[in-house]
């Protein structure tokens, strides 16, 4: 009979660790890279004014367009969707074009990053019906989410 009991166990050395840990973060920066490259790489379409036209985009399941681009820029104005509406395609003398993502710091009278603001962008899609949906990913303050008029996200108030 053998007194050598299945429960001894060697303890892992720190480089077998270290070899392990190191492997499995190759493996996740693999599996990163591949996502980043072949599923989720949002489409540059330029835009400018406030304006972004998708009519002639060839959309499939898995494309994505980065909304990065000329936006309309309300300082210091909270326009909701009925004064939007009534404004019409005129841009008001107190809006401006604004790069996103990007500062508006320069807006304020002081420079200063604290501030509010409305932005606008008007996406032209073709006449067929499509689904179509939005990934919001760094919005760091409130704000209400419009489309075509109807509130379809809210994250936090404003004061």
């Amino acid at each position: 009979m053998s007194t050598h009991s299945n429960t001894d166990s060697k303890p892992i050395s720190g480089r077998r660790l270290l070899g392990i840990t190191l492997l499995f973060i190759v493996i996740l920066l693999f599996i990163r890279f591949v996502w980043f490259k072949f599923i989720m790489v949002p489409e540059q379409v330029p835009f400018q004014q406030g304006v972004l036209d998708l009519r002639e985009w060839q959309a499939d399941d898995r494309n994505m367009v980065a909304l990065n681009g000329e936006w309309i820029f309300y300082p210091n104005q909270w326009m909701g969707p009925e004064r939007l509406h009534h404004q019409g395609a005129q841009t008001a003398s107190d809006s401006c074009c604004l790069q996103v993502p990007g500062p508006w710091e320069s807006l304020n009278e002081n420079g200063s990053e604290i501030g509010y603001g409305t932005y606008r962008l008007k996406v032209l899609v073709p006449k067929q019906s499509a689904i179509y949906g939005i990934w919001i990913t760094d919005i760091r303050t409130a704000y209400r989410l419009y489309v075509n008029g109807d509130l379809v996200h809210e994250l936090g108030r404003s004061v």
